[in-house]
């Protein structure tokens, strides 16, 4: 937990003024990355334990690749969550401004089809009919 003020506060910038991209998609390509070397660490861990006499390397050597798996996890986990809240925003907005859209294409549908009735709408169904119409436009 105290990775992701570490990275916001001072790894990010530090990124920046050296001349990386630091764009939300580009941290999450370098978390990718970050994850797949922690996982190579892990390998290599592993591989020693098993050909090594039993207790002959410390628990110490999981620090690095748990490390390194921590700040691949903040790059694309922390990252992912704060593109998919800006997509939910966006989403959100773009569906709030379609259903406005839709109801103000169907108020001046309505006020239209009262303009323009033809002789052969009867007035007492007219409401109902244009009212059918924009339901069905929907």
């Amino acid at each position: 937990m105290l990775f992701i003020p570490l990275s916001n506060e001072f790894l990010y910038p530090l990124l920046e003024a050296k001349g990386f991209n630091i764009q939300p998609l580009r941290r999450m390509e370098y978390g990718m990355f970050f994850t797949a070397v922690a996982f190579f660490a892990s390998t290599l861990l592993e591989y020693s334990i098993q050909r090594g006499p039993p207790n002959s390397i410390s628990l110490a050597w999981q620090i690095p690749q748990i490390t390194i798996l921590t700040v691949a996890e903040i790059l694309l986990n922390v990252t992912g969550l704060e593109v998919s809240l800006i997509f939910t925003f966006i989403l959100l907005f773009m569906y709030i401004h379609a259903s406005n859209f839709g109801v103000l294409f169907c108020s001046v549908f309505i006020l239209l089809a009262d303009q323009f009735k033809s002789h052969w709408i009867h007035h007492h169904h007219h409401q109902q009919l244009t009212l059918d119409y924009c339901v069905l436009l929907l």
